[in-house]
């Protein structure tokens, strides 16, 4: 499976990805997204640190 096109923020990327891997059937995940908006800076918490 190839994802391509563009999604708001870049934290979204991992999580569509783990999503389609979940997918009975998907061998494999070619990520090819882009993204408008970088939220992902190193010094922001993560999503369990929230």
């Amino acid at each position: 499976m190839t994802l391509s096109g563009t999604v708001g923020r870049h934290s979204l990327i991992p999580i569509i990805v783990r999503l389609c891997q979940s997918v009975d059937g998907v061998v494999d995940v070619i990520n090819r997204l882009n993204y408008e908006h970088e939220d992902m800076s190193l010094g922001s918490p993560t999503a369990t640190e929230r």
